[in-house]
């Protein structure tokens, strides 16, 4: 537990200075010590460059599996600043496996301005269960959300999402 504090320590320290590098940071994702790979990822973000963005992801993509919760919400924080497919496919698989408000809020925030898109891909996913009220629950507040900016183009597509899902989608009758 010493070690591992002295090294979140040393991170942010060296944060702070202003003296942090891209290959510490990065080097510290793969920690034994789960704080200190979620400092790590939030710190990378804070490092990205062109040439670093591809290595960031695939590294996230990695840590979706992660075994402790607060890595894997660190990671869908960070994923939702990366516009790209395989960003979004570990953000399903994380929103699939982590049923916690914590998480489905951490989504949400990550998906600003692209609710309507992220829930047409949801609907495409086997993983994706619609019945589980985690899962309804995420579907709900995407099309809340979707409603709730008035756009009529955008509502016209969400209805048309959910034709086929009508007992399926309660949101649909709002």
């Amino acid at each position: 537990y010493v070690n591992s504090l002295r090294r979140l320590h040393a991170l942010w320290t060296l944060e702070g200075l202003n003296a942090l590098d891209w290959h510490t940071a990065f080097g510290a994702m793969t920690d034994t010590d789960p704080y200190v790979r979620a400092a790590s990822i939030r710190l990378c973000e804070r490092l990205l460059t062109p040439g670093t963005a591809s290595a960031f992801t695939d590294r996230l993509i990695e840590l979706g599996d992660d075994t402790h919760e607060l890595v894997r919400l660190q990671t869908l924080l960070s994923l939702g600043s990366i516009k790209s497919e395989a960003a979004e496919s570990v953000m399903i698989h994380l929103a699939a496996r982590n049923p916690s408000a914590l998480f489905r809020t951490a989504l949400l925030t990550g998906v600003k301005n692209r609710e309507l898109e992220f829930l047409s891909r949801l609907l495409t996913q086997p993983s994706f269960e619609v019945e589980t009220p985690h899962h309804q629950e995420l579907l709900d507040s995407l099309a809340q959300i979707v409603i709730d900016q008035a756009e009529t183009d955008r509502i016209d597509k969400l209805l048309g999402l959910t034709e086929d899902r009508v007992d399926q989608l309660p949101w649909q009758g709002y």
